[in-house]
């Protein structure tokens, strides 16, 4: 689920002496993935069917804002298992419960807070499925930032960025963009809060 690739453009900047590949569901994601950079190989495919690598051909695997979209966690982690080599390294960055009651995100749009809940997996779901395909969590880290309340910032949310915010009714929508920009003006910061999950194929 590379999207528009900026994570993983940001891996090849940081780590040029890797190979990387990548594959996403949007063919459009796709294109723009192309167009940003020629260091890594996309593919077209859909997760919830099968990954487009041959069996044990990566040392590690990663997706970020990703698994709250896949719909059946069985074939995910078994296709993860498939094709990471031993002791290979699986990499979730997700959000939790914690994650959602602590964030700016849901401060000002408290609407979002049941969608997110709704259709976001547990940690103890999602360690079951992975447990189940020999991938044992070594280690959960914390990630949060604060920034600026900007113009920028709230005109990537008035473009409803977060696909939650297209989820909830506008008028909530529209009273949320105005506590923001009450918000703005008093020179608050936003929070932003993530779960990082790191699995490792035992065998």
């Amino acid at each position: 689920g590379f999207g528009n690739a900026n994570y993983l453009t940001d891996l090849i900047n940081k780590l040029p002496g890797n190979i990387y590949k990548g594959f996403d569901l949007s063919e459009e994601m796709l294109k723009i993935a192309k167009s940003r950079t020629d260091k890594a190989e996309f593919a077209h495919a859909n997760a919830d069917e099968s990954f487009p690598y041959p069996d044990k051909s990566a040392d590690s695997a990663f997706l970020v804002d990703v698994i709250h979209h896949i719909t059946d966690y069985n074939i995910f982690f078994k296709e993860c298992k498939r094709i990471l080599r031993p002791k290979g390294m699986l990499i979730i960055v997700t959000d939790t419960q914690n994650d959602f009651y602590k964030r700016s995100g849901t401060k000002f749009f408290p609407e979002t807070l049941q969608v997110e809940l709704e259709r976001y997996p547990s940690l103890v779901e999602l360690n079951r499925f992975a447990f189940s395909q020999s991938l044992i969590l070594k280690r959960t880290e914390h990630a949060e930032r604060s920034f600026d309340i900007d113009d920028d910032l709230i005109s990537k949310i008035e473009r409803k960025r977060s696909s939650s915010l297209r989820l909830i009714p506008e008028i909530a929508f529209q009273e949320g963009l105005i506590r923001i920009r009450k918000a703005k003006v008093k020179g608050e910061k936003w929070l932003s809060s993530y779960t990082i999950l790191k699995y490792q194929k035992i065998n």
